[in-house]
């Protein structure tokens, strides 16, 4: 395992964990609406991004397992166009993974541009879950699946010092940058966001976690709770940031 691929010098590292984006399936892989799917994209079942919005009716034929965590990539995409945006990410102190929902990790580099169309994130995302890394022949990928790595592997890859995740179930927090600047005191820090859009965190999550905590009790989106974590922290580094 490259080292260079994990910082130890950002002061955050947001995870998005249990992502919905995955491949198709291997119980879906001969479901009726996915074959015929499959062929009029002219790819193999397997090759295809699992995708609520069309495969729902096949997903909950199959029983699929946690079916209503699943099936969400844009989810995964409106968070890491925003945070890819941010500041916090442009001058060098946040760095981004994903966990998806079957245990793969990605890195993220600091020089990728996702594609601002879903269409075409769709098409990279089946690219990189396919070959394990974009571009696929080179050795300065942008985006590279983390073969073997697990969460837990994750977490001490990244040595940060203290783990937070986020659920409306953790403690509520009221200042969240008065919360931040407490706990970044001692070395940086790793925010746990779900990327699922409904449930909660598995027990394999919660448990490598220092912190549960909340910013409300209702049932926030991804997307706006990495919008109030960005914001929090910019306020933070406010004077860096300029």
């Amino acid at each position: 395992m490259d080292e260079e691929l994990f910082s130890h010098n950002k002061l955050f590292n947001i995870i998005l964990a249990e992502s919905s984006l995955e491949l198709m399936p291997k119980d879906l892989w001969k479901h009726p609406q996915i074959i015929g799917y499959a062929k009029r994209q002219n790819k193999e079942p397997r090759d295809i991004l699992l995708d609520s919005s069309y495969f729902w009716k096949a997903m909950k034929e199959a029983k699929l397992y946690h079916y209503f965590k699943r099936g969400r990539p844009d989810i995964v995409h409106q968070a890491l166009l925003l945070m890819l945006d941010s500041r916090l990410h442009k001058l060098g102190f946040l760095s981004i993974y994903i966990h998806t929902i079957d245990n793969k990790i990605v890195w993220i580099s600091d020089k990728v541009r996702i594609p601002r169309t879903f269409r075409r994130f769709v098409g990279l995302m089946e690219q990189l879950l396919k070959y394990g890394q974009v571009p696929i022949d080179t050795n300065e990928p942008l985006l590279k699946v983390l073969k073997g790595l697990t969460f837990e592997d994750l977490i001490k890859r990244i040595d940060s010092k203290y783990v937070i995740g986020f659920s409306k179930h953790g403690t509520l927090v009221g200042n969240l940058a008065k919360f931040f600047k407490a706990n970044i005191e001692e070395g940086p820090i790793a925010l746990v966001i779900g990327g699922f859009p409904k449930g909660h965190f598995s027990d394999e999550i919660l448990k490598h976690l220092d912190q549960l905590i909340a910013i409300s009790r209702l049932s926030l989106t991804t997307l706006y709770v990495v919008c109030t974590i960005i914001s929090s922290c910019e306020s933070l580094l406010s004077q860096h940031l300029l």
